[in-house]
């Protein structure tokens, strides 16, 4: 009786059922398939703490859990990257919870175990792959004069590595390096040829450290 075909548009008595599997919904046609898809987001938008949950439970055998991890991650990480912009503190879990509308439970097993989820992990492999990219592009405003692109670009390679003995240390709009004193009218006054100089052992650098 559960397999007969859903009248148009009306899942009512689907949504009635303590669970819904695959087979409940294995004679719906594409359209319907659609519409009940589109009302499933539209009730995981609504509801919020445990009746979200409670309902996440009745439909987790016909849902992608990848695309409710991703949904759930983008959720929170917004949620603090938006506490932090406003207040320059990290949330609490239940400051999370309340701007979210997902339960505690939610956070705090997201918190605890995101980094083991094969999602994250792709996300991290895919910044790692735009990691030089974005490295080289910050080396070239610094050696365009941009103390703060250099100040930036010298922390990441002093911290690269443990076996780093150069010592470097930002202070106000200056990069000191060891016992050397870099101001940003210093590197302006550089000639091009100097400049280039520079350019060319940062360069090496990075090339010798993508090998």
């Amino acid at each position: 009786m559960e397999n007969q075909p859903v009248a148009p548009n009306n899942f009512d008595h689907l949504f009635e059922l303590e669970k819904i599997e695959k087979h409940h919904v294995a004679n719906l046609s594409p359209q319907q398939k659609a519409a009940f898809n589109a009302l499933v987001q539209q009730k995981l938008a609504v509801l919020k703490d445990k009746e979200r949950d409670d309902f996440i439970e009745k439909i987790r055998p016909i849902i992608d859990n990848r695309t409710l991890w991703e949904y759930n991650h983008d959720k929170i990480t917004e949620a603090i990257a938006h506490y932090i912009e406003d207040f320059g503190a990290m949330p609490a879990k239940a400051e999370i919870s309340r701007t979210t509308g997902l339960s505690l439970k939610t956070i705090r097993q997201h918190l605890s175990s995101y980094k083991q989820n094969p999602a994250y992990q792709e996300q991290e492999e895919a910044f790692g792959l735009m990691a030089p990219k974005v490295l080289s592009i910050v080396m070239k405003k610094a050696l365009k004069g941009d103390m703060q692109a250099a100040k930036l670009f010298l922390h990441i390679q002093s911290t690269q590595t443990d076996t780093n003995e150069v010592v470097i240390q930002n202070q106000n709009n200056n990069i000191q390096i060891n016992n050397t004193v870099i101001s940003q009218q210093i590197l302006q006054q550089l000639k091009p040829e100097q400049l280039q100089q520079i350019e060319q052992i940062i360069q090496k650098y990075l090339a010798e450290q993508q090998q």
